[in-house]
């Protein structure tokens, strides 16, 4: 009898150590998610943060082109473009062939898999018909040239676009690649569309708004400096050219340029987040970073800033700790009304 005790407790401790053990696990699992979504847009891919849970069921981006949603609207949309442009010839686009060409034999051998190419041995997957489109990977380059074409698109961005869907492929299946080619149609919209987006009033306009946001939020914490900002800037400042402070004293210099610093940070990280969760499917991040930074230039946050100061209201005095602690409370329980 003492001895079925002894093992019922030993079995119960059993399941208390295995339910304490899986309880981290459990955790992970509702979190990883959350956690790519967070990350994302701040550059972390999902293999970055293997070190939290197993990523074999997580897709990363547009390098996952076998997800079955995704290959029925390649699918619908290649038909579509047969039914519109009719069937393509199966002789590659010259003018891509010359593209082509051009390009370095590194290039050419990512390629060659997939088209004929001058001077290398036929690939694999050359002669190869898809069943569901019944369209080669020559026949799918020709529809969206000739799509693109119709369209009045950029061409030759859309060449760039293919390469760009060679060089993720690395040589695997065809399939994959028929879904690379015919889904580039939808990279020239979004490259069309983040390229309009980079206007210098459209991003002035961004830049503006972003920079009024921190303003708000700053108010508190960089208290003496956005006052110094307020009460300085404009005599500082003329419209077109950045803010000349060669003149300002040690504390007016040292306060608008710290703030300036801050609030062109803060800019670049918000139109990143945006453009990122716009455009990040089909654009690469270095190359919405780069173009940031060419933009968000010091002439562009200096005009933000004067268009944006006199909106911000600094009060005489600095909040004290009790108004802070007032002002939080305040803000929670507004946060748990909603």
């Amino acid at each position: 009898m003492l001895s079925e005790s002894r093992a019922l407790g030993l079995r119960i401790c059993l399941v208390l150590i295995n339910t304490i053990l899986l309880i981290p696990v459990a955790l992970l699992e509702l979190i990883k998610y959350p956690l790519i979504k967070l990350f994302s847009p701040l550059g972390l891919s999902v293999k970055q943060m293997s070190f939290l849970f197993n990523v074999s069921d997580v897709g990363t981006g547009n390098q996952n082109v076998h997800t079955r949603s995704f290959e029925q609207s390649v699918i619908e949309c290649a038909k579509k473009l047969k039914e519109e442009y009719g069937t393509p010839s199966n002789e590659l686009d010259e003018e891509f062939k010359n593209y082509i060409g051009g390009l370095t034999n590194q290039q050419k051998e990512l390629i060659a898999p997939y088209l004929k190419v001058d001077n290398y041995r036929e690939g694999e997957w050359v002669r190869w018909v898809d069943s569901k489109t019944g369209l080669t990977l020559t026949q799918a380059i020709n529809l969206v040239l000739i799509a693109a074409t119709k369209q009045n698109a950029d061409v030759e961005l859309l060449k760039s676009i293919l390469l760009v869907r060679f060089e993720e492929s690395n040589r695997q299946c065809g399939p994959g690649m028929l879904n690379r080619i015919i889904y580039a149609l939808s990279g020239l919209e979004a490259e069309n569309n983040f390229a309009a987006q980079l206007e210098p009033q459209i991003i002035g306009e961004l830049a503006g708004n972003a920079t009024k946001r921190f303003l708000e939020r700053s108010v508190d914490k960089h208290y003496f400096k956005i006052k110094i900002l307020k009460e300085n800037f404009d005599d500082l400042y003329s419209l077109g050219s950045e803010v000349d402070l060669s003149n300002a004293n040690d504390e007016v210099k040292d306060g608008i340029s710290h703030m300036r610093s801050a609030i062109k940070e803060f800019v670049f990280k918000e139109l990143y987040v945006k453009f990122y969760n716009d455009y990040g499917e089909h654009i690469r991040r270095g190359q919405i970073k780069q173009k940031l930074r060419e933009l968000i230039t010091g002439e562009v946050i200096d005009a933000a800033i004067s268009c944006k100061i006199d909106e911000i209201e600094v009060p005489a005095e600095p909040s004290t700790y009790l108004e802070k602690v007032k002002a939080f409370i305040g803000g929670m329980a507004r946060f748990s009304a909603a």
